[in-house]
């Protein structure tokens, strides 16, 4: 198994917590914040939580930083931010990338609509897509994979859980849709399913506004989603 540096920006709140001590048993976690610091005591949380749950037996380690040092050292970015913080966030490290690295976006724009959540898909000269899409259109030679929308972040953040889920993922760069399908298998029974280009993120988008308002009228806590035959 290759060790992957990942950098998680904005891995200070739940989604961030959960893959960190997920991915930190082979690899080295990089937890990025607004501000060094935050980054910093929150990762000696995460490393604190990991150790006493893994033992001797894991590899990586977790650092905290700012988001741009966390994105300037990472193989894999993943932005686990909300969106509203998202373009903040893209600016702030936009210089420090590579066409070598690899961004997972998991991303969703989406607005509360009386009780319940829309997904509300951008537009960008007449034509709608996914956040996934027009970042890239953005970041032109860095590869942008969808992943990661339809995970409970509650489970996620709680190694003991077995989660058996699907983790539908889209891009256009087969060695960076196979590096973030791996990384996906190597969190217990989580199974990968690759379903097409980027511009079909527009779909994987929308599950997580769906699942909020199955949650929300249907009093299904933390779902997730499996395809099933």
């Amino acid at each position: 198994m290759v060790e992957v540096k990942i950098a998680l920006l904005g891995g200070t709140g739940d989604m961030g917590e959960g893959l960190a001590l997920r991915w930190v048993k082979n690899h080295e976690i990089l937890v990025g914040s607004r501000e060094a610091s935050k980054g910093m005591r929150v990762a000696a949380e995460y490393l604190t939580k990991a150790k006493g749950f893994y033992g001797d037996s894991m590899k990586g380690t977790i650092r905290g930083m700012a988001n741009p040092d966390a994105a300037a050292e990472a193989d894999v970015i993943v932005l686990t931010i909300p969106y509203e913080y998202a373009a903040s966030t893209i600016i702030s490290i936009k210089d420090r990338l590579q066409s070598s690295q690899i961004i997972v976006s998991p991303v969703v724009p989406m607005v509360k609509v009386n009780r319940g959540m829309m997904y509300m898909p951008m537009v960008e000269d007449g034509k709608i897509m996914s956040y996934a899409e027009a970042l890239a259109r953005e970041l032109k030679d860095v590869p942008v994979i969808a992943a990661f929308h339809a995970i409970s972040a509650k489970k996620l953040a709680n190694p003991s859980l077995v989660l058996n889920y699907d983790v539908p993922i889209a891009g256009d760069d087969e060695k960076a849709v196979e590096v973030v399908a791996n990384l996906t298998r190597e969190i217990h029974n989580l199974r990968p399913i690759y379903v097409g280009p980027l511009k079909l993120a527009l779909m994987i988008e929308s599950l997580t506004p769906l699942i909020i308002n199955v949650a929300i009228f249907s009093k299904i806590k933390d779902a997730s989603i499996a395809f099933v035959e």
